[in-house]
Parts: C-alpha cells; sequence; structure tokens
C-alpha cells in the first residue's frame, strides 16, 4: 500500500513536472516568434537586410508614408538619397548593437546603436558609427494595417 503511494506521488510529480516545462517552453516559444518585441526586431532585421542588398523598394515598403527624420528628410527624399548611396558606393554593411524595444500599444521606440560600413573600389569605411562607439540611434515605430512600419528615425 506505501509503495503505491509513493508511487502515485512520483507520478504527481512528473506530470507537474511536464506541466510546468511545456508552460515554460510555450512561453519561451511565444516571446520568442509571437511577441510584439519580437516582430519589431524581426522588422529591424529585415529593413537592415533590404539596405544591404540594395533593394530600395523592398527598404521603402517597411517605411511609413508619413516618414520622416530628424534631419527633415521625407519618404520620397529617402528614395533618391538612396538612390544616390547605391550609385556612389559598391555595398553596405548595418551593425545593430544593444536593441531595447519599448511597446505601448500600437506604438514602439527601438533604442540601438548603429555601424554603417560603405565599400567603394576595394577600400571601406564608416558611414555611421564605428566599432568602438556606435552611432545611438533611435526609431520610433507605428502599427499601420497590423505591421510595424518606421514612422521616425534620429541619429
Amino acid at each position: 500500500m506505501a509503495q503505491r503511494r509513493g508511487i502515485r506521488k512520483h507520478k504527481i510529480f512528473v506530470s507537474l513536472g511536464l506541466i510546468l516545462v511545456i508552460f515554460f517552453g510555450v512561453t519561451q516559444l511565444y516571446y520568442a516568434f509571437f511577441s510584439q518585441k519580437a516582430n519589431i526586431k524581426k522588422t529591424v532585421l529585415k529593413t537592415k537586410k533590404s539596405l544591404e542588398v540594395g533593394d530600395i523598394r523592398g527598404f521603402l515598403s517597411f517605411l511609413s508614408k508619413d516618414f520622416f527624420d530628424n534631419h527633415g528628410l521625407n519618404h520620397q527624399q529617402v528614395e533618391e538619397g538612396l538612390k544616390e548611396l547605391f550609385r556612389e558606393f559598391d555595398g553596405i554593411k548595418i551593425n545593430v548593437t544593444s536593441q531595447k524595444i519599448r511597446v505601448n500599444g500600437e506604438s514602439a521606440t527601438d533604442s540601438l546603436g548603429a555601424i554603417v560600413i560603405v565599400k567603394r573600389g576595394g577600400e571601406q569605411g564608416f558611414l555611421l558609427g564605428s566599432f568602438v562607439q556606435p552611432a545611438p540611434v533611435k526609431v520610433n515605430l507605428m502599427k499601420e494595417k497590423g505591421e510595424w512600419k518606421v514612422k521616425r528615425v534620429e541619429w
């Protein structure tokens, strides 16, 4: 009889352990793949990658139609500036460091460090920031039609 109670307690503990493992696993998956912060990180990553491969249209698709930056550039001016950038340089590489994302309903802020390296004729140089001191960049995002769009950038 005592042995049966021991086996029953063991089964209960194992069952509770499995429930906890499943709960924490699902929670971790949610935050890794489905949370708002994860979606914002994906948006920033896709935006960065589109620039690195020279996909101006792809990059612009991540900007709000009401986009502007702290230097007064709007959506159209960014497009013209990117065309000039890709005429001038052979390639661009962007490193993002220390992302800190704050979500407030349908808006969010991503404060990050950025290092932008451009290439031309076999040489490369820093366009923004450096390995020693990444440039502080603040990206304000808004949800538009269920997707995060970049509304404003400050650097």
